[in-house]
């Protein structure tokens, strides 16, 4: 998980991992699972940023990532024509 704050991106983390429903289900790798969730810090408006945690994936998954999940809050500043270019170009290029 990836967050441009690690406050929020932490306490993300620790509700996924006492969520009753994955618990349950025992999905977690801490349940017996095959998910492990943990947090690096990304802001995707920062090329800097961007880097390290290419550069931390190509590292720890040297083989790539099965998952991507994208989160709809780079929305938050509008769908502008220019918004849309900077995502693609910070996402999708870097």
């Amino acid at each position: 998980m990836t967050a441009r704050s690690s406050t929020r991106g932490e306490e993300a983390v620790k509700t996924l991992l006492s969520d009753p429903q994955l618990r349950t289900a025992k999905a977690l790798s801490q349940d017996g699972g095959l998910t492990t969730i943990t947090f690096n810090s990304l802001d995707i408006s920062d090329h800097a940023s961007i880097q390290k945690f290419k550069d931390l994936i190509k590292k720890d998954h040297p083989d790539g990532i099965d998952v991507l999940v994208n989160n709809a809050g780079i929305a938050m500043e509008g769908f502008s024509k220019s918004r849309k270019l900077s995502h693609i170009i910070n996402n999708m290029w870097n």
